[in-house]
């Protein structure tokens, strides 16, 4: 006579867990690119499943705050709380987004978690990070981290610092050169951070410069 047995505890625990991890993971991304929206969510998180109802709970605790439809289109974007930080082990003390770091983050979140390309990674540096480089950049410039550059002679990529810059007429001029910026269609430089440019650490190497609007993308 077979007796069947009450089905693991630690197996009915291992889902909880994963979800614990997956949410934290979600506020630590919003805490590295300053800003989340669902498509983001849901493409990186989520298996493309939606994500606005995991955002409402994560406000309805108090972790994130929620801007209704803020974005032209009706977009709705998330930032973190000071809760929200705690819950992954941060002191952290939130700052309004203006519309230049508001661009800034939006663009630089949609380069990484919805436009990512070839690179198998890419990933917003926080000011800590740049500085811990030692490289000369810049740590109130947003820099991102990829992979989808190939290495000289064909062999494993090499990981590659992209510099982003905004323009003041929000639209950039895309190149490949040794001049450093990207020059905006029609306007002129500004030191606002948003779109940018490719270098390795240190200041070697070719300089590849990227498009953006809302989302940055590699130049061809």
């Amino acid at each position: 006579m077979s007796i069947s047995r009450p089905p693991s505890t630690s197996n009915r625990r291992r889902p909880a867990e994963q979800y614990a991890e997956r949410d934290r993971a979600m506020l630590r991304a919003t805490l590295r690119y300053q800003v989340l929206v669902a498509a983001m969510a849901s493409a990186k998180f989520l298996e493309g499943k939606q994500a606005g109802h995991v955002l409402r709970r994560f406000e309805a605790k108090g972790w994130l705050q929620l801007e209704t439809a803020a974005i032209p289109g009706g977009v709705t974007y998330a930032t973190l709380t000071a809760v929200g930080a705690r819950e992954v082990g941060v002191t952290y003390r939130p700052r309004p987004l203006g519309a230049a770091r508001l661009d800034a983050a939006l663009a630089v979140a949609g380069f990484c978690l919805l436009d990512a390309g070839n690179a198998k990674s890419r990933t917003r540096l926080t000011p800590q990070e740049v500085n811990r480089l030692d490289a000369g950049l810049a740590a109130n410039v947003p820099h991102v981290l990829t992979d989808e550059f190939a290495a000289a002679g064909g062999g494993e990529p090499s990981l590659v610092v992209l510099r982003v810059l905004l323009a003041s007429s929000g639209k950039t001029e895309a190149g490949r050169g040794e001049s450093g910026r990207g020059v905006p269609k029609g306007g002129r430089q500004s030191e606002e951070p948003a779109v940018g440019r490719v270098g390795r650490p240190g200041g070697s190497g070719p300089r590849t410069y990227a498009r953006t609007g809302r989302s940055a993308r590699r130049s061809d």
